[in-house]
């Protein structure tokens, strides 16, 4: 899988911590490959059965009534809707306000920032754990503030540097679950990871790292 996840387990003061598995999460957009991807027997999913399943809004309907069928068959565990568009949060907010799903993934990052005006407390109200797409906004965002030198202040959130700064400011979001950067590079994963331990920026850092994203000219 070419996108690495950074799960984050709530724990007491604010505080992250790394879980000891992971589980799958496979995204479908047309009907054929999702019939192609799964048995149509009531045989085992592989590795994806300890996952989640989500959809584009692409089809949805249809998507959403094979999924339910194969989580009531106990073949997979969550069902979920995901989009990568800001012009599209509207649309996927008014399928969460009446669908029942288990999980939404969004594009959210310290520049895209769209979701928190009503995605984002919809999801948190009706209980939908939230991953964040494009974190880092493509890779846009690290290689802007590059330049720039790591704050003093990243050290109370013990960042190391800026692209931890970023995912940390996503996931101390508290309707998101997980943020998924995306990288082919190993040594881009082993950091990234690290953003998943330690403390997470309260509401003040979280406003000073979005200064600093504004101040890039992002």
């Amino acid at each position: 899988m070419n996108k690495w996840l950074i799960r984050r387990a709530r724990g007491a003061k604010g505080r992250s911590r790394r879980e000891g598995r992971t589980f799958t999460i496979a995204n479908v957009m047309t009907n054929p490959i999702l019939t192609r991807t799964i048995p149509s027997t009531g045989e085992p999913i592989p590795a994806i059965g300890l996952g989640t399943w989500q959809t584009f809004l692409v089809d949805v309907e249809t998507h959403l009534k094979t999924l339910r069928r194969w989580k009531q068959d106990g073949r997979i565990r969550y069902i979920g809707v995901t989009h990568y568009r800001a012009d599209a949060q509207d649309a996927v907010a008014d399928l969460i306000a009446t669908e029942p799903v288990d999980f939404v993934q969004i594009n959210y990052s310290a520049s895209e920032r769209e979701a928190e005006k009503r995605l984002l407390p919809l999801a948190m109200d009706r209980g939908i754990a939230v991953i964040a797409n494009r974190p880092l906004a493509a890779g846009n965002l690290a290689r802007q503030l590059s330049a720039q030198p790591l704050p003093a202040w990243a050290k109370e959130i013990a960042c190391e540097n800026w692209p931890q700064i970023l995912l940390k400011f996503v996931i101390a979001h508290p309707a998101i679950a997980c943020a998924i950067p995306g990288t082919s590079k190993p040594a881009h994963l082993h950091d990234n990871m690290k953003a998943a331990s330690g403390p997470l920026p309260g509401e003040k850092l979280r406003a000073l790292i979005a200064a600093a994203v504004h101040g890039s000219g992002i």
